[in-house]
């Protein structure tokens, strides 16, 4: 019995395109708190607030790619397995992102303040 339905699969999605937009916006909140107050930021906040929309393609790749095995009729329970893994691999490394972001965007601030 496999639990991933097109249904899950949108909700896994919409929770990476969640963590993808979190980590965006951190980036960003904290490219502005440096600019704001003269300080230079880190290259990889800059990079995420800059280009961090670019990984919004990923869960919905993802999502895409899941659909047409989901779809299939003669898809293997093995292929729907590791679909399901993947996404849920997916939303743990796009969580660590963000978490990742946001320390060290609190990290920085406390250095700073």
């Amino acid at each position: 019995m496999n639990c991933l339905t097109i249904r899950n699969a949108a909700i896994l999605a919409l929770l990476q395109l969640g963590a993808v937009s979190a980590t965006a916006l951190t980036a960003a909140l904290v490219f502005r708190w440096h600019t704001g107050y003269g300080l230079t930021e880190p290259l990889s906040i800059r990079q995420i607030a800059d280009h961090g929309w670019y990984c919004l393609l990923v869960p919905v790749v993802w999502f895409v790619v899941t659909y047409q095995i989901l779809g299939r009729d003669d898809s293997s329970d093995r292929a729907r397995g590791l679909a399901a893994l993947s996404g849920i691999l997916l939303l743990a490394v796009l969580l660590l992102a963000a978490s990742y972001t946001a320390w060290h965007a609190w990290l920085l601030v406390g250095h700073h303040a």
